[in-house]
C-alpha cells in the first residue's frame, strides 16, 4: 500500500499528530475564507 510506504519514511509521524495537523489546517483555511468573505 502507498500509506504503508510512507509511514516507512515517515516513522515518527504518529497517525494522530497527522489528523490533528489536516484538522487544524482545515479549520485555519475556513477562518481565512470566513475572515475574507467579512
Amino acid at each position: 500500500m502507498r500509506t504503508d510506504a510512507h509511514l516507512r519514511l515517515y516513522p515518527n509521524v504518529s497517525p494522530a499528530l497527522v489528523v490533528t495537523w489536516a484538522y487544524k489546517t482545515m479549520l485555519f483555511s475556513t477562518l481565512e475564507r470566513y475572515t475574507a468573505t467579512s
